[in-house]
């Protein structure tokens, strides 16, 4: 398979779709996979590196590592074959977009999408392993946004030993990049690099990265399209900190932080700020390009941005200046008000014989009702008035725990639903099993999809059903083995040739060293020989040839040893005939004696 294309069928099973990517090491393509019925991500080994044992070491380890981690916010590994002599590693598609599509947006827009994948590294380092290659574009968006980190293929077991290879600059951290032994912290690192892009618009140190730019500077501070809360720039900048002992301990410690951020008060009206390491500077944010390029390809005319550092000489800024004019011109206001507004208005006596109340004014919107607890207007007395979206959507303490515990128990029940689809798939199911575990893979569909409607108690009833089919299907499949075998050898004893075959191909394709099913498929072959010979020595017998037959019926044996027709002939109907003669073969000298 020197080179592959858009709608070429492999395997007879896969149907490329699109190319996704290229690189170095080979090429990924969305594909359809015509067993699953689903869209899949393969990725592919370059042609040059397919007999490589190094480069399919490495495919191996990416999917024995990511078959570790099951988990709704990690992208699943389905399988690894060899396609066209080529392998493949098969891994589910979690969507066409990456948060790439976020870079230089709203942090309270993006950090939300972004807290699942906090869960999913704390998952991952519980489980031992090192990402080393968080960035944007191995964080993939679901339709419904629903965020999934990919691409395993560097990861590491925390402590063990590695080497310089792979990984971006602009992500890696000075421990990654000395070769280090892998640490939780190398991932905190890329994290708070991949924030920073996306609040930046490009990563640190872009364009001109280099190795000592990672180990000895600061990068630039960040440019933010609104004011970030205080101390959300110091936090990223403790996850880019040099030494790893100064970054903060865990993903679920920054977890909690950014939580802390998202809901702090709203201040969409705010300018865009400079925001910088320890304060804010009063300048607007400038703009980036969004494309990105390899960093030889960059001039020094391509310099970063370097901000300008706050004054503090005794000459007022623009800012003093223009914030002293506005109070000189208010003051002004206000004494032509108090002085001199009084002499020229006219005196109007009120009328306190109407009855009088505050009404709603539709150009200047609703009233807010006054903060005085003792406010009798209508306006603070009307419960009943419309909240807007917010009140539809805000949550009691006690209605909230108990939507948070709800969702918290459908997420953990539909891990334990994954295992057991992979425990199956491990086993072949969709061999022995197609339309069953298809069943149960629909209803954990519909589950998901009343999942993200936050129905949670319809979600968690179709997951029971699913939950009810992969029991079934489990109990099943460690007799499933043994009812193959047994099928199969029934179909050689009837000499039926191709249900043998299918027995002992499913056998294989389970468990492919399988010694029976192997010996199986040998004699499955020889079958029509051992059909011509039984006939022969069935013929032979019947008119009298003994001799001949029992040498065709020896050769039935010597193909399939079981073959109980050549067995009773051998022993019951050749005897009974030579009895007289004394040719009674020893083996069956119990049932000549009978006969005679």
């Amino acid at each position: 398979m020197d080179k592959v294309k858009s709608g070429q069928q492999l395997s007879d099973r896969y149907t490329l779709k699109d190319r996704l990517s290229m690189g170095g090491m080979g090429e990924v393509w969305l594909a359809h996979d015509n067993v699953r019925q689903q869209n899949v991500v393969l990725k592919f080994l370059s042609t040059h590196l397919a007999t490589n044992a190094s480069a399919q070491a490495l495919l191996q380890r990416e999917f024995d590592q990511a078959r570790r981690l099951i988990h709704p916010n990690i992208v699943r590994a389905l399988g690894l074959e060899t396609i066209d002599h080529r392998l493949c590693l098969v891994s589910e598609f979690a969507g066409s977009r990456t948060t790439e599509i976020l870079k230089h947006g709203d942090y309270r827009e993006f950090l939300p999408t972004l807290l699942p994948i906090l869960d999913a590294l704390s998952y991952a380092h519980s489980a031992g392993l090192i990402h080393r290659d968080i960035k944007p574009s191995n964080i993939v968006l679901g339709d419904d946004d629903t965020p999934r980190l990919a691409d395993f293929g560097l990861s590491l077991e925390q402590g063990a030993e590695t080497d310089l290879s792979g990984g971006s600059l602009f992500y890696m951290s000075p421990q990654q990049l000395a070769g280090d032994t892998p640490d939780p912290r190398d991932d905190i690192y890329s994290f708070g690099a991949t924030l920073y892009e996306l609040i930046n618009g490009q990563p640190p140190f872009y364009p001109n990265i280099s190795e000592d730019r990672i180990r000895s500077e600061v990068p630039s501070p960040l440019k933010s399209t609104v004011v970030l809360p205080t101390g959300l720039d110091a936090l990223i900048f403790s996850m880019l900190s040099k030494r790893r002992e100064e970054r903060p301990e865990s993903f679920a410690e920054i977890k909690q932080r950014l939580l802390d951020y998202i809901d702090v008060a709203d201040n969409r009206t705010a300018p865009p700020e400079h925001i910088v390491a320890g304060g804010m500077e009063p300048i607007h944010a400038t703009s980036f390009e969004q494309s990105v390029v390899e960093p030889s390809h960059f001039t020094s005319a391509d310099e970063d941005y370097v901000p300008t550092t706050p004054s503090f000489k005794s000459e007022p800024t623009v800012s003093v200046r223009s914030a002293a004019i506005a109070l000189a011109i208010a003051v002004v206001a206000v004494g032509l008000v108090v002085f001199l507004l009084p002499k020229f208005a006219p005196t109007v006596t009120p009328d306190l014989s109407r009855n009088t109340s505050v009404e709603g004014n539709e150009d200047f919107g609703e009233i807010t009702p006054s903060n005085n607890a003792d406010s009798e207007t209508p306006a603070a007395a009307n419960t009943e008035t419309p909240q807007g979206e917010a009140a539809t959507t805000t949550r009691a303490p006690y209605e909230e725990a108990t939507f948070q515990r709800e969702r918290s128990e459908a997420q953990d029940f539909t891990l334990a639903l994954l295992r057991q689809q992979m425990a199956l798939e491990d086993k072949k199911v969709t061999v022995w099993a197609p339309d069953e575990y298809k069943k149960a893979q629909a209803l954990g569909d519909h589950g998901d999809a009343l999942f993200r409607e936050e129905r949670f108690g319809e979600a968690m009833d179709s997951y029971y059903q699913a939950e009810t089919v992969l029991i079934e299907l489990t109990e099943r499949a460690d007799g499933v083995l043994d009812e193959l075998l047994s099928a199969g050898q029934t179909a050689i004893d009837a000499l039926d040739q191709e249900t043998a075959e299918e027995a002992f191909d499913a056998v294989l394709r389970i468990d492919a060293a399988n010694a029976r099913a192997i010996t199986g498929l040998e004699i499955t072959e020889a079958i029509p020989t051992i059909s011509a010979l039984l006939e022969s020595g069935d013929a032979k017998f019947r008119a009298g040839e003994l001799r001949d037959a029992r040498s065709d019926y020896d050769e039935v044996l010597k193909i399939y040893p079981g073959n109980q027709v050549a067995i009773d002939e051998e022993t019951q109907g050749t005897c009974r005939k030579e009895t007289s003669q004394s040719h009674c073969p020893q083996s069956s000298s119990q049932d000549c004696s009978q006969s005679g």
